[in-house]
């Protein structure tokens, strides 16, 4: 077996130590380090696939618990996730630029008095 240091005879100190020794250091961890990055990404992507009902319908004085403790709705309410909430957002901003556009083309197109 081959020893990763020897010794300098003219100054009694070791040599290539150091690099062997961050070598020896450094490479363990490579190994570990993939692993253990993809399992953090999996259970960050296991809880983001929990289930969500796009909508809830809540009706009127049937309780209902949340985090911040029961809420009984007064009248039958309708619920919507973040997601339906989100699509919905950018189909009526996709739906205001298309009006923008169509009366932009209305009055290049309208006759010039």
């Amino acid at each position: 077996m081959k020893l990763a240091y020897k010794m300098n005879p003219t100054s009694g100190k070791l040599k290539n130590f150091v690099p062997s020794l961050a070598l020896a250091l450094i490479l363990p961890a490579t190994l570990i380090l993939p692993t253990g990055c993809s399992n953090s990404l999996t259970a960050e992507a296991a809880s983001l696939s929990i289930y969500s009902p796009r909508v809830l319908f809540l009706k009127a004085g049937i309780p209902v618990q949340t985090t911040e403790g029961i809420y009984t709705p007064q009248k039958n309410e309708l619920w919507h996730s973040d997601a339906a909430f989100v699509e919905t957002e950018r189909r009526l901003r996709d739906a205001d630029f298309q009006i923008i556009e169509l009366r932009k083309d209305a009055q290049d197109s309208s006759p010039k008095r």
